[in-house]
């Protein structure tokens, strides 16, 4: 029944969370980068690429959709370079991932900037949107094998939801304020200032990184 469905939810959740504080509490670190990369970088992407794809730089639906496919390409070449890579990733460089994330997103954001030819602007930000896509996808791979090597077999479907559950509640919240942002000031300003938090994100994430890589 929907009652016993969500009373095992509800447990599950909660052996999660006695297991993370009491035994790995570096976890709960990277659930908050995860959350605070998607409250930030993620929703800007998911509503300022179409707001600057239509309504700043003119562009036609085909325009978006090729913008928005870079996106999925870059996800996928993201997961294949993770599984080439391999054992060559080190976790405690993964804050420079989100640096570079960072630096992507602020070349999305200068596409937008006033006088900017319109073409020249649409292919920055699909340029942007796939590489963003790249290295965030290296990353949550990165962090997604840490996790598990350090979580018991019992527990790992468990705690993996947690963490997953809680980061990407964080996405629906930073889309609408960027909905409202959108409305009220330049979309390049906006961009700019994801990525600026984006790239302070990225310099805090540095010690949870290295927290978890010693284990």
């Amino acid at each position: 029944t929907e009652g016993s469905a969500l009373a095992c939810v509800g447990r599950d959740l909660g052996e999660s969370w006695r297991f993370i504080r009491r035994e790995r509490p570096v976890f709960l670190s990277v659930t908050a980068v995860l959350a605070l990369f998607n409250l930030v970088l993620s929703a800007a992407l998911v509503v300022g690429i179409p707001v600057g794809v239509i309504q700043v730089l003119g562009m036609g639906d085909s325009s978006l959709g090729v913008a928005q496919g870079a996106m999925g390409l870059g996800g996928l070449l993201g997961g294949v370079l993770a599984a080439l890579l391999g054992g060559r990733l080190r976790l405690r460089q993964g804050y420079v991932l989100l640096l570079a994330a960072s630096l992507a997103a602020g070349q999305m954001g200068a596409a937008l900037l006033p006088g900017l030819v319109p073409a020249l602007g649409y292919w920055m930000v699909t340029a942007a949107s796939f590489t963003v896509m790249v290295l965030s996808t290296l990353l949550v791979v990165m962090l997604s094998a840490a996790v598990q090597s350090q979580t018991p077999a019992g527990l790992l479907g468990k705690v993996m939801a947690f963490i997953m559950a809680v980061s990407n509640c964080a996405a629906p919240l930073g889309q609408a304020v960027y909905g409202v942002l959108f409305q009220c000031c330049p979309a390049w300003a906006v961009l700019l200032g994801a990525a600026g938090c984006s790239g302070l994100i990225g310099v805090w994430a540095r010690g949870a990184f290295r927290r978890l890589e010693k284990g």
